[in-house]
């Protein structure tokens, strides 16, 4: 599972489907459509990222720390976004993905990374209105 999940791409659709722009997010491809296919895609790729990270946290991190190894590792890295992407779009989570995507939220580089999209000019109002159907920006 762990192998398959990290080698496999299992988050694309989650980056096709919730994209982050700026301080706001987007349905990325079709933005408006709501395709019902994509959504159950979306939700099946959300609960495998739910299985990858709780199979690594409880497998593997063991008392090491927070992360899903113990230690920060490459893994947290290439899950940084989506860990953003889901506290963005408030999609809830199980205690211990909950848990872990508050521990990604909790790091220096992702606190510098959220100041530094707040700083941002540029702004798009097709994507901003998009933002407002999802319950608006965090």
């Amino acid at each position: 599972m762990l192998r398959r999940g990290f080698h496999g791409g299992g988050h694309v659709l989650v980056q096709r489907g919730l994209v982050v722009y700026d301080r706001h997010c987007a349905a990325a491809e079709d933005i408006g459509r709501t395709d019902e296919n994509r959504i159950a895609n979306l939700q099946r790729d959300i609960a495998r990222i739910v299985a990858i990270w709780e199979d690594a946290r409880n497998n593997f991190a063991g008392e090491g720390g927070p992360y899903l190894f113990g230690e920060f590792s490459i893994a947290d890295a290439m899950f940084a976004p989506v860990a953003w992407r889901l506290h963005i779009y408030n999609v809830p989570l199980p205690p211990v993905a909950a848990a872990y995507r508050d521990t990604m939220l909790a790091h220096p580089a992702m606190i510098e990374w959220h100041e530094a999209a707040l700083k941002e000019t540029e702004a798009h109002a097709h994507y901003d209105c998009v933002a407002e159907e999802y319950g608006g920006p965090r």
